[in-house]
């Protein structure tokens, strides 16, 4: 059935038209049923047979009934003329026919290009063809890709983003040369399904975020040696008090999580729970709603509040910025307390080591009113 649907939607392609595979299987399945009467092989599709019916220049299904006639007549009366024909004569037919899928070999150079596990896949499942037979040919090749499906959500990519300056937006900070970054607040995209062969990875790179940004007040890129050199032109929201001291923020862009496993779900609080003791409040932005569903329904919210969930990062930015305002505020009362207590105490010890400048002190008040 796999060689069947190939050989329909390679053709399909060939000749610009479409196919429906549920039809495609049907109409199998009615034959064989039919052919389960009869002395008669199961029906399947022949790669060379279909080539060179192409070649010949059939347009539809009703293409095989003059073929057959013509296969019938051969057998029944011809086949001894052709008995000694060489077998090579009849592969020649069959190559010949085949020209058109040899040059195929034309879209390697390109294919390479655009993406070398699939120039991988390609390769294997002609090797694997080529040294067994079509079928063992196409199972090396579902295996092989499988494997490497594996393996890409194993090492998925993940990015900082940053602000696109005008806008909303909040974009690969590598992609774009103008972007900003606010102060204390870290935004990270796994490009991945959240999964268990690829929860250590995730984890990984959070903490060596979190460490490589304790010590600035922007959100460093864990494998680069800088940000961007735009970074560096940006002051600090408060210039009063250090950036070090002010509340951090790690989001985390969720729209690269298409599922979620209890594994990931685990990794999440653990991350959650682990950053709050560094002064690290984790949010998470952008969920897609089947991910909102299974974090409800995992319990997720039981460890994370809902309060740290939010429907875009721009959310999040705004009540991170929030937040590190209100810290900021309480910081200037703090200071301002401790700055009036200190001119009160030292007051108070001039006047006890100096009565009569108390007194005369106390005097010019009671003048002044």
């Amino acid at each position: 059935m796999a060689i069947h649907v190939s050989l329909a939607k390679i053709f399909a392609k060939k000749y610009q038209y479409e196919i429906d595979t549920n039809q495609e299987f049907y109409a199998l399945g009615f034959t064989s049923v039919l052919s389960g009467f009869f002395p008669v092989i199961p029906p399947a599709s022949s790669l060379s047979r279909t080539a060179v019916s192409v070649g010949a220049g059939a347009k539809s299904q009703l293409s095989s009934i003059p073929s057959s006639l013509f296969i019938f007549v051969v057998v029944q009366f011809s086949g001894s003329w052709l008995q000694s024909l060489p077998m090579c004569v009849l592969a020649s037919i069959i190559i010949v026919a085949l020209l058109g899928m040899f040059r195929n070999f034309k879209q390697l150079k390109r294919l390479w290009s655009l993406s070398k596990i699939d120039f991988s896949i390609w390769m294997m499942a002609f090797i694997g063809t080529l040294v067994t037979d079509v079928m063992q040919g196409l199972a090396i090749a579902i295996v092989f890709a499988l494997f490497t499906t594996v393996i890409r959500e194993q090492w998925p990519r993940w990015h900082i983003l940053a602000n696109i300056p005008g806008t909303s937006d909040f974009r690969d900070m590598e992609r774009y040369r103008h972007t900003y970054f606010f102060n204390n607040v870290c935004v990270l995209r796994f490009d991945s399904p959240l999964l268990f062969i690829n929860v250590q990875r995730f984890r990984t790179v959070v903490d060596k975020l979190a460490t490589d940004w304790s010590n600035t007040r922007y959100c460093k890129n864990v494998d680069k040696k800088h940000l961007i050199a735009d970074n560096q032109n940006y002051k600090a929201d408060s210039p009063t008090f250090s950036s070090q001291n002010r509340k951090k923020f790690l989001i985390i862009d969720c729209s690269g999580f298409a599922y979620v496993d209890m594994m990931g779900v685990q990794i999440l609080k653990e991350i959650h729970e682990d950053l709050r003791t560094k002064d690290i409040t984790v949010s998470f932005a952008a969920a897609k709603a089947p991910v909102r569903e299974l974090f409800e329904a995992s319990g997720l919210y039981t460890a994370v509040a809902k309060t740290n969930f939010y429907p875009t990062i721009y959310d999040a930015i705004s009540y991170a910025q929030m937040e590190q305002s209100a810290v900021s505020i309480d910081d200037v009362s703090l200071e301002e307390k401790c700055c009036s207590d200190q001119a009160t105490m030292n007051t108070t010890d001039e006047s006890a080591q100096d009565p009569e400048r108390s007194r005369s002190v106390q005097g010019g008040e009671t003048m002044r009113l």
